[in-house]
């Protein structure tokens, strides 16, 4: 509070005849007379994904200098004064390219002629709407189909699954709609052996395979108590998972790769681990009731995989085929009922480009683009631009779904609060959105390091668990999006305001359940102010009753009051909800005749 003011208010944005108008109410404490004001303003752009391990929000400021269209000086009692301060705001702020979401930053500038500095106040948190936000949802128009969400088994199950404990009540959260998320898909990961030198044990575990087609299916007890514990909940779909062959099988003999090497796989063993492969399916079908619908036998085969931290082996596309096809031959001599689940690669760029492409090396191969219905990629490393050219790349291959089937953001330091769960979301969000996947899975559903890598941490001195705001938010698609479900098409007022983007910080993606009937929408607000967004269903219904649960820094997947938005008479449903401050809410009705 210098030189009497006492406080500056920001008014929303509007627009007016073309262009963004704001009003600044600036609050005097005492009369200021002799004043010349000027106003910057500044977008803070948010990039996520840009880092090169991981997702991190990227902020940069941009400052354009808005023109002031007025100014008035008013009386506001006691002896005080307001002075209300118009501005036109630069079209400028508006970016095109990979940033999305942000806020303006209005600071004003007060000069008194007999001083040689300035008081700068700042109103921040202001959202960039042109007007209130409207999302337009067409029942009728389909995009992709959902084949539902999951996350991993990786680096967790073989310890935890042991903890007698908490592992119930860790099940329920991943896999229960009624005390938790409701995953839909589990990935299971069938580990290449234990590594002494891999210094993170929680990296490195059992192998089945004792030699050549021989198994002691005895071993990694906890990580199949929680397989088990998945399929018991209901667990829709399983995928069995490698990210190494056994070590008994590889060049090195070890779960990773050697410098310099394109592979960690000698061709000549490639129907040996198609064998193991095929072995463990059938086990787990014949003697544990698990049936894997998926088998993935590579994952990230781009990257070299030689720091000896965790398994994993590099491929060539070439070996990838090669590879793919061994298997494919084998299990149809074995009578493996699974599919496979290719190449996983580690960014959605490699799935159009960057040396592999491999929409077109897999699909169009006259073995391989008869049996892929999908290919599955990694949304690490990646942009917005890269995720529609994925979209485009496999737009050309109808048949053939993409699934993104892991994801963390990769930041050092536990983050159990909302801004790593908007950045789940807004991942989520963007590949459904812009990719067009048809899966989504996220990466360790249990972490223990100090590492934004976990839906839920763990301490393993006191066995304490604590979901994080990411387990609930990732929930608000994960309980209510079902497999059978479809993305239905969702505009917004935004994308028909000329050069002028989306950067209000709100996001809203729609579906409908298997039945066709149900109608789920997800609305991402990340601003730190509440927002009233307009929702217009095309409908011939009179009204419509949707159930909001949000996740919020004091709400996880919390059940609010039922609203009701009623016809406007030609044929469209239409009313306002209201998005708290960095939330996430899905709302829930049923479309009817």
């Amino acid at each position: 509070m210098v030189n009497g003011i006492a406080d500056v208010e920001v008014r929303k944005l509007h627009t007016r005849d073309g262009d963004l108008v704001a009003t600044l109410h600036l609050h005097l404490r005492d009369s200021l007379e002799d004043v010349k004001t000027a106003v910057d303003v500044t977008l803070e752009e948010v990039y996520y994904q840009r880092n090169d391990r991981g997702t991190s929000k990227i902020r940069e400021g941009r400052s354009r200098e808005a023109t002031v269209l007025g100014e008035e000086l008013r009386e506001q009692g006691a002896g005080g004064q307001t002075l209300h301060v118009e501005i036109r705001v630069p079209e400028e702020l508006a970016t095109a390219g990979n940033y999305r979401d942000g806020r303006v930053d209005t600071t004003l500038t007060v000069e008194k002629p007999d001083e040689d500095r300035s008081t700068v106040l700042t109103a921040d948190g202001t959202p960039i709407f042109l007007g209130e936000p409207e999302f337009t949802i067409d029942p009728d128009t389909e995009c992709q189909p959902i084949d539902g969400f999951g996350a991993s088994g990786a680096w967790w199950a073989q310890n935890v699954g042991g903890w007698e404990d908490q592992r119930d009540s860790i099940a329920d959260f991943l896999f229960t709609r009624e005390k938790g998320i409701g995953l839909s898909i589990y990935r299971y990961n069938a580990m290449g052996g234990v590594m002494s030198d891999i210094s993170n044990e929680w990296r490195t575990g059992e192998t089945y395979e004792v030699a050549e087609r021989e198994y002691d299916w005895s071993r990694d007890e906890n990580a199949r108590w929680v397989l088990q514990a998945a399929n018991d909940r209901g667990v829709e779909n399983f995928i069995l998972f490698t990210k190494t062959p056994p070590a008994r099988i590889t060049r090195n003999n070890k779960t990773y790769a050697d410098h310099g090497v394109d592979s960690n796989l000698d061709p000549e063993m490639y129907e040996q681990f198609a064998r193991y492969l095929a072995d463990i399916t059938a086990h787990f079908r014949r003697e544990e009731g698990i049936e894997f619908d998926w088998v993935s036998p590579i994952n990230e085969p781009e990257w070299d995989w030689e720091d000896g931290t965790q398994e994993g082996s590099p491929y060539t596309v070439a070996q990838v085929l090669e590879l793919s096809k061994t298997i494919l031959a084998v299990f149809d001599e074995e009578n493996v009922r699974a599919d496979l689940l290719l190449p996983e690669a580690g960014s959605w760029d490699f799935i159009s480009g960057n040396g592999r492409n491999y929409a077109d090396r897999l699909l169009t191969d006259p073995v391989l683009g008869d049996t892929l219905s999908v290919l599955a990629a990694h949304s690490y490393w990646s942009s917005d631009e890269e995720r529609a050219e994925a979209g485009r790349a496999m737009a050309t291959y109808p048949e053939t779904r993409i699934w993104q089937t892991e994801w963390c953001e990769m930041e050092p330091g536990r983050d159990l609060g909302m801004d790593f769960a908007l950045d789940l979301v807004n991942t989520v969000h963007s590949d459904l959105t812009i990719a067009g996947a048809s899966s989504w899975q996220f990466w360790l559903s249990v972490s223990k390091v100090d590492y934004t890598d976990g839906l839920i941490y763990v301490d393993t001195d006191t066995r304490d668990v604590t979901p994080a705001k990411a387990l609930w938010a990732f929930g608000n698609y994960t309980r209510f999006i079902r497999p059978g479900a479809v993305r239905i098409d969702t505009e917004s007022n935004y994308e028909h305001a000329g050069d002028v983007e989306n950067k209000s910080g709100v996001s809203l993606s729609a579906y409908l359940g298997p039945e066709r009937e149900e109608l789920v929408i997800v609305a991402i607000n990340e601003v730190d102010s509440e927002t009233t967004a307009t929702i217009a269903i095309e409908s011939e219904m009179d009204r419509l009753v949707l159930t909001p649960h949000r996740t919020s820094h004091e709400e996880s997947l919390d059940a609010l009051d039922e609203i009701t938005i009623e016809s406007t008479g030609d044929d469209v449903l239409e009313g306002n909800v209201e998005l708290a401050p960095r939330s996430v809410t899905t709302f829930t009705g049923v479309l009817s005749d």
